[in-house]
């Protein structure tokens, strides 16, 4: 009985995911070219550089663009904030981890200009 109930109720819930899932894409092709921007950078040591902080910040945004769409489709099926949470998580990390490398950037380029 409950079984049958949920999964009709999740078939006809079935174009909104996947609309949503694909709209999630988005966000998730470009956090994809900005890694690969920045292990480029990190290939040809180029640590830290504001570039890469840039960088850091737009894979944060995604993360946090992935929140957002996900967070609407919670509304309509329960078990996509899980989606929400890990990469509301994961945002978190990548921003703590954007202000260590520009705080380590702002370092390098003091010791720089120092004789």
């Amino acid at each position: 009985g409950w079984y049958i109930e949920l999964t009709n109720k999740t078939a006809s819930l079935y174009p909104v995911l996947l609309t949503l899932f694909y709209v999630c894409l988005l966000p998730a092709f470009w956090a994809l070219f900005c890694l690969d921007r920045l292990l480029q950078n990190i290939r040809k040591d180029q640590i830290f550089i504001s570039f890469n902080v840039t960088l850091l910040r737009m894979l944060s945004w995604c993360c946090l663009a992935v929140v957002l769409i996900t967070c609407a489709a919670g509304f309509w099926y329960l078990p996509v904030l899980l989606i929400t949470v890990a990469s509301g998580f994961m945002g978190l990390i990548l921003r703590v981890l954007k202000n260590v490398m520009e705080a380590a950037t702002l370092l390098k380029q003091e010791n720089e200009l120092t004789i």
